[in-house]
C-alpha cells in the first residue's frame, strides 16, 4: 500500500472518507439488508438441486445491492447520482469518487473479468458517457466490498481503491448496526492512523 498522493487523479482516503461519512449507514444498509435476504433464500433452496457457484452467489447478492441503492439513495439532491452505463452500475458521489458493488478476495482484490473496459477501471482512467451530473473524466474508482469465509458466511466489509495491481488506500467498513462478525483491520501504516467507518461516524483508532 503507498500514498495516493503519487497519483493527482486518485483522491486521498483522508477524503474519500470526508465524501463517505454522512452516507456510510445508507451504504451498509445496500449489503446487509441484501445479505439477509440472501441468506433467507438460500435456506430454501431445493436440497437435491445443482450446487450454486460463488459466481452465481456474487451475482444475486450484487443485485439485490443495486436494488437497494437506487432506493436508499434517491432524492440526495446534487450529492450523489446513481446510474447505470454498459450494465455497470454506479454511485456517484459529486463527480469526485465513483462507487460501485463488488465481492472482495483474500486481498481485497475485486472479483473482475479483464476486458477492456475493466482495464480502464484499473487505470482510474474510466470516463462516464452519461447519466452523471458532472464532468467527472478525473473521479477516482473505488470498491464497496465484503469477503466471505470458508464457510460463505460474512467475514467484512471494506472500501477499497486500486490503480492497476496496487491498493491505493482501504476503509474498513464496522458492521456493528446488525451483523455481529469482525473486523478485518489490515496494519496501519506506521505513519498514518487507521481509519474505520461505522454507519455513524468516523472512528481514528489512533496507536499505543
Amino acid at each position: 500500500m503507498f500514498s495516493s498522493d503519487f497519483f493527482d487523479h486518485i483522491i486521498s482516503k483522508e477524503r474519500a472518507t470526508e465524501i463517505l461519512e454522512s452516507h456510510c449507514s445508507s451504504l451498509y444498509k445496500c449489503f446487509s439488508e441484501s445479505w439477509k435476504m440472501w441468506q433467507e433464500t438460500r435456506k430454501h433452496l431445493p436440497s437435491h438441486g445443482a450446487k450454486l457457484t460463488s459466481t452465481t452467489t456474487a451475482g444475486f447478492i450484487h443485485d439485490l445491492m443495486v436494488d437497494r441503492a437506487q432506493r436508499e439513495f434517491v432524492n440526495r439532491g446534487d450529492e450523489i447520482c446513481c446510474y447505470f452505463q454498459d450494465r455497470l452500475f454506479w454511485i456517484d458521489f459529486h463527480g469526485e469518487l465513483l462507487l460501485r458493488f463488488k465481492k472482495l478476495d483474500d486481498q481485497l482484490r475485486p472479483h473482475n473479468i479483464i476486458t477492456a473496459r475493466q482495464q480502464t477501471i484499473s487505470q482510474q482512467v474510466f470516463k462516464t458517457e452519461n447519466g452523471s451530473r458532472w464532468a467527472n473524466d478525473g473521479a477516482t474508482v473505488a470498491n464497496f466490498g465484503y469477503r466471505l469465509n470458508n464457510t460463505g458466511n460474512l467475514r467484512d466489509l471494506s472500501i477499497v481503491c486500486w490503480y492497476n495491481n496496487d491498493l491505493v488506500w482501504h476503509i474498513p467498513i464496522d458492521s456493528e448496526a446488525g451483523i455481529v462478525t469482525p473486523v478485518m483491520v489490515s496494519t496501519p501504516d506506521p505513519a498514518s492512523d487507521e481509519i474505520i467507518i461505522t454507519p455513524k461516524k468516523v472512528k481514528i483508532l489512533k496507536k499505543v
